[in-house]
């Protein structure tokens, strides 16, 4: 399983998470890699024009076969919510936790796995360790390639992605017990060339109408939250 990390005018932090990951492979805009060449060992890039959560994703997608991961740059810790608190996970093992993620999703069939992606461990379900349904982001797993990102997407793409792969082929695999804190910050570099007021008001609207009531978006502080709503039920044959 190839594990992926797209990175954008990031070269330290692509450096400081392919140390974490000596497998990996940094994946960067063409223009970039002298930037990068020093400091990563591993990179592969792609054309300039290809920018963007969907248009990235997908251009990885075609790039490599089998099952991948794509980690985003600002993947900072790796937390276990089991806990009366939420414990920090040792870089060493960061590969296992992966690895057995993508072991479970496809014996069980799942084309996209992922994991937890609030950090807060009183948001944490200890009767519901394992998920059929929701979206994931920021670490993401995908096996097949039967679904294709929706290029026109830029900012929140991995939610229509996952909704098309619920309506398709039922299920996504989210192991709930572990997430990977990403610095959401306003740093520059990574996806921050393509994101606007604007443009987030119009994907999430486009997101709303299309999905419509398997959709919730919900005004939190000063961000929308965005809740996928289909259900599923593990059941348990006798």
């Amino acid at each position: 399983m190839k594990i992926i990390i797209p990175s954008r005018k990031r070269p330290e932090m692509a450096q400081r998470l392919q140390t974490i990951l000596p497998e990996s492979i940094v994946c960067i805009a063409e223009s970039e890699y002298g930037s990068y060449r020093d400091l990563c060992n591993n990179i592969e890039a792609h054309p300039d024009n290809i920018s963007g959560i969907a248009p990235l994703r997908q251009w990885i997608l075609n790039h490599w076969e089998g099952p991948l991961v794509m980690i985003d740059d600002d993947v900072m810790r790796l937390y276990c919510l089991t806990d009366q608190y939420a414990r920090v996970i040792k870089f060493d093992n960061w590969p296992a936790v992966i690895e057995n993620a993508a072991i479970m999703a496809e014996d069980l069939g799942a084309n996209v796995f992922g994991f937890n992606q609030a950090w807060d461990v009183r948001k944490y379900r200890p009767m519901d360790p394992f998920r059929l349904t929701g979206w994931v982001g920021g670490v993401i797993g995908i096996i097949g390639r039967e679904i294709e990102y929706k290029k026109q997407l830029l900012l929140r793409a991995d939610i229509d992605f996952c909704l098309e792969n619920l309506l398709k082929f039922r299920i996504i695999w989210v192991d709930s017990r572990y997430s990977f804190m990403q610095d959401r910050s306003s740093m520059p570099g990574g996806n921050s060339i393509n994101r606007s007021s604007s443009r987030e008001a119009d994907e999430i609207a486009w997101l709303d109408a299309t999905w419509g009531k398997h959709l919730t978006v919900k005004e939190v502080k000063t961000t929308k939250k965005l809740t996928v709503n289909v259900k599923r039920k593990f059941s348990t044959v006798i």
